[in-house]
């Protein structure tokens, strides 16, 4: 009888339950739109009320115009979800959950994906000596064969007077090299002209869905689950990234001892020409395996796949299409890297003298400024206590984002031509440059956890500027 009375009790309750959960969040979200301190700022109507406004607007990949025309119809500070605003000012505070979209919720989080800011820093500080100049400089003899291989293709292409998609081969270049940095050995999509087991085109599509679902980052650990049903059964994308470091890790690990140790001098040594990134840490678990693990070499090494291999692509393609678009600049460029010698066993420039040459590097920095590999704000979240951005105060929690399609074309940094190609603006004078350098997105600081991966790949990407 008890028995039968909760039963009925529970049934006669529980549509009153959701009913109080349907009214409670829609309250909740009318009290964002319409009764919060912040209501007055504009944006989208429909941006007031949910966040699918903005996962739909991801959904469409052509997020970085929509945000250009929304700061142009609303001003400086344009609301794009109930609790989160696009800002034209370059500020920022911790990271915002959002680039939860891009993380594995059953594993640690990466450097790319890590909220806390000691966490991040201390992931950082493991690596930090690894991506300086110096330790750059010993990678040269990867890229120099990886560009002998992409070279060789292209020549081929030209001799058979084929046409090609020079913005793939780009991509192909760019994961080969990093792939070489990374491992010692590319991955072989260079040579194989093409895709090898889904790893360009699964890494795209994490990150366009990543984008998105990011938008509801709290659901995103069910999201997961629900996708890791229709994966595919054999090894390919992200999964096989993963396979491949495991057995790079495995063959140093089977190596005798002596063998090990020359490798460890090899990856250290200061006349080295065999190093890579992998090398460098399983050679630091060497000398450290208390305080630096297999595990740790791992886990910093996939992320650099993960988030390089498409942007460095993007970043190629924004800068070729830059100089094919401009033959006065393609000239000028000419003649000053006429100026240098190439380095005779290699036969390319080599990276000092590609950083010694100004007018490469303000080609380069116009070019990544005008198309930034990456479409979407870079959201942070407002501290505790919040902060005050162009005379607003925005409390604690309030997720706020700066899109470099956005800032990168400020004509109070960059100048009333701020959408013109023109790299001459970079060489004027040190403090316009050192002003402007402050303004440019395409680099994360060492203070701040790394940007999001590209909403798209980069064919998207090589429109003209927003005008």
């Amino acid at each position: 009888m008890d028995s039968k009375f909760s039963e009925t009790s529970a049934s006669r309750f529980l549509p009153w339950i959701f009913v109080a959960f349907v009214a409670a969040y829609i309250l909740n979200t009318l009290y964002q739109a319409y009764a919060t301190p912040l209501r007055d700022i504009p944006g989208p109507w429909l941006a007031k009320l949910t966040r699918f406004w903005l996962f739909n607007a991801n959904i469409q990949r052509n997020f970085h115009s929509t945000n250009v025309n929304l700061h142009r119809t609303y001003g400086p500070i344009v609301r794009i979800a109930p609790n989160e605003y696009s800002v034209d000012d370059p500020e920022a505070a911790q990271n915002s959950p959002w680039y939860l979209g891009f993380a594995n919720p059953t594993a640690e989080q990466h450097v790319f994906t890590i909220q806390d800011v000691k966490h991040h820093a201390a992931r950082l500080r493991q690596v930090k000596n690894l991506f300086q100049l110096g330790a750059l400089m010993k990678f040269e003899n990867h890229v120099d064969r990886m560009m002998n291989v992409f070279l060789n293709q292209l020549e081929t292409f030209a001799k058979q007077d084929q046409s090609f998609d020079l913005a793939e081969w780009f991509n192909l270049f760019s994961f080969d090299t990093i792939g070489a940095m990374t491992f010692g050995k590319p991955f072989g999509v260079l040579e194989e002209g093409g895709d090898i087991n889904d790893i360009i085109s699964n890494i795209a599509m994490v990150s366009r869905y990543g984008a998105s679902l990011g938008v509801f980052h709290e659901f995103y650990p069910l999201i997961y689950r629900v996708l890791q049903l229709f994966a595919p059964k054999k090894i390919v994308g992200i999964a096989f990234v993963e396979q491949f470091t495991t057995e790079v890790t495995e063959e140093w690990k089977q190596q005798s001892e002596k063998d090990r140790l020359i490798h460890d001098e090899n990856q250290t040594g200061e006349d080295s020409t065999v190093i890579d990134i992998l090398g460098s840490l399983l050679a630091k678990h060497s000398k450290s395996p208390e305080t630096f693990s297999v595990a740790d070499a791992r886990y910093h090494v996939i992320p650099n796949i993960l988030a390089g291999g498409h942007t460095t692509a993007i970043s190629f393609a924004a800068t070729m299409h830059c100089l094919m678009k401009d033959p006065r600049v393609l000239s000028k460029l000419r003649e000053a890297l006429g100026d240098l010698t190439r380095d005779q066993e290699s036969g390319h420039y080599s990276l000092k003298q590609t950083q010694d040459c100004t007018y490469l590097q303000a080609v380069i920095k116009e070019s990544l400024r005008l198309f930034p590999a990456i479409g979407n704000p870079l959201a942070r979240m407002a501290p505790k206590g919040g902060l005050t951005i162009l005379g607003r105060y925005f409390p604690e929690g309030t997720i706020l984002g700066i899109n470099p399609w956005v800032a990168h074309i400020n004509p109070s940094v960059f100048g009333a031509d701020a959408q013109t190609f023109r790299p001459e603006r970079w060489l004027e004078s040190q403090e316009n440059a050192d002003h402007m350098e402050q303004y440019m997105l395409t680099v994360s600081s060492p203070s701040t956890p790394p940007h999001p991966l590209p909403p798209s790949p980069p064919q998207p990407l090589l429109t003209h500027p927003p005008s």
